[in-house]
């Protein structure tokens, strides 16, 4: 077993964190943890993180930066202090795709 399978089940039920802290304290991304916890059958999910949260014309101006930086939808999330799927949707309701080789190309017209 790898140290991921006997960490996560002890971080996911002795402090019930969320997606976001464990996909963090483990650096895996949200995903790879929900697969490893069906992998390993725990029914137990963590919470999530309140989903309206509003973002500022900072955080805009800044995730608009990290896309032309070239930055994958995970390390922005690290930057920002965000989840990796919380800035792909913020992605997608500006832009219409979540495909950043998109979103750079309709960026670098402007």
């Amino acid at each position: 077993m790898t140290t991921t399978s006997l960490s996560l089940p002890f971080i996911l039920t002795e402090f019930l964190n969320s997606y976001f802290d464990i996909s963090k304290r483990m650096r895996r991304s949200e995903a790879s943890i929900d697969s490893r916890l069906r992998y390993l059958g725990i029914q137990e999910k963590p919470k999530h993180l309140d989903k309206h949260t509003f973002w500022t014309e900072d955080e805009v101006k800044i995730l608009i930066d990290l896309i032309r930086q070239r930055k994958s939808y995970e390390r922005m999330g690290q930057i920002m202090d965000k989840s990796a799927n919380a800035i792909r949707a913020k992605v997608r309701r500006m832009y219409s795709t979540q495909s950043l080789e998109e979103v750079r190309k309709r960026l670098e017209k402007e």
